[in-house]
């Protein structure tokens, strides 16, 4: 969305003569501001079979994230 003024086509399936061009208009960018929820469930610690030894614990856990103006993908960073 940069400013451009793009036209659609519009043409019967069986007629391709019958055609008609519909101005979409210009096209400005609606991106700026964003918001992201996130939210952490399902944690579940798994000591590896050793009840003593909490060096080997792992965890898994589900991850929502949603937002407005936000893209398909996120990327995510664990801290100590």
């Amino acid at each position: 969305a940069n400013g451009s003024t793009p036209d659609i086509k519009v043409r019967d399936l069986l007629n391709i003569q019958c055609i008609t061009n519909l101005p979409v208009g210009s096209l400005t960018g609606c991106s700026g501001a964003c918001s992201i929820t996130s939210t952490i469930s399902n944690i579940v610690c798994n000591d590896n079979g050793t009840i003593n030894d909490p060096n080997d614990d792992t965890f898994t856990f589900t991850i929502r994230a949603s937002g407005f103006n936000i893209s398909d993908g996120w990327r995510w960073r664990a801290r100590r």
